[in-house]
């Protein structure tokens, strides 16, 4: 009699433990889009980060190594630049991305540019011309 209990208990734990099992399987299914996107998402947001970044370190670069050289030859040199770079990260991005990010890095110094233009010019007009004294 003892062993009868024995063996029904055995099986109820066993019974126990494929549904824990089985539930936890559809648990991981149900949810792994949801997991498989967050993780898309974060990938992709620091890609993006690192390709803004290597995009405005190639724009420097070739800003101040080729300062005399036409825009064309500038950009060809950044997208040298950022391919080399990102060769060395492991990293794979299409030229079209690596360019796009390094237009984007000269549109932001452009408006940089220009805000502090405007903003010079708005110290200048604003500031009092000063009084010179006759001599």
């Amino acid at each position: 009699m003892h062993s009868l209990w024995l063996t029904v208990l055995h099986q109820m734990v066993m019974l126990l433990l494929q549904s824990v099992f089985c539930l936890l399987l559809v648990l991981v299914h149900c949810l792994w889009p949801t997991v498989r996107r967050w993780l898309n998402q974060h990938v992709s947001q620091q890609e993006r980060q690192l390709l803004s970044t290597i995009g405005h370190e190639a724009y420097i670069f070739a800003e101040s190594v080729y300062a005399g050289h036409g825009g064309d030859e500038k950009l060809q040199q950044a997208l040298t630049y950022a391919l080399a770079v990102l060769g060395k990260s492991g990293q794979s991005f299409t030229v079209g991305e690596i360019r796009a990010a390094i237009e984007n890095a000269v549109r932001m110094a452009k408006r940089v540019e220009v805000a502090g233009h405007r903003s010079q010019a708005t110290i200048m007009r604003d500031s009092p011309v000063p009084i010179v004294p006759e001599a």
